[in-house]
């Protein structure tokens, strides 16, 4: 079961693009035991050779529960092509993960 009380992961979070795409979003959750993350950080996303794409500052915000500080939110409106990409947050440590140890991510985009 995948449950946001879960957290620091210790396997890979990534997401596998079939076209060229403009990442709008990225979110990553930090449920954090209820007490959310109002750190804010950084997201980063990496390519399959490892390479960096880009970082991003994340702000903080409440998840649709009303906990505050359990999102945190970038907006990269970066242009990537297809491939496989890499999540990384600032802070694995309240980062939630899922029963598999990948961490929780929204990736939004708009694909070519």
């Amino acid at each position: 079961k995948d449950d946001p009380k879960n957290k620091n992961p210790k396997n890979p979070t990534k997401v596998s693009l079939n076209k060229e795409t403009t990442i709008t979003r990225i979110i990553t959750d930090h449920y954090n035991d209820g007490n959310g993350d109002a750190s804010g950080g950084t997201i980063m996303l990496k390519d399959k050779s490892g390479s960096i794409v880009g970082q991003w500052s994340a702000r903080p915000a409440a998840n649709k529960s009303g906990v505050a500080n359990a999102k945190w939110i970038c907006n990269p409106n970066v242009t990537v092509q297809p491939g496989t990409y890499f999540i990384h947050d600032s802070n694995p440590a309240t980062w939630s993960k899922n029963a598999l140890g990948v961490g929780f991510v929204e990736v939004i985009g708009i694909e070519k």
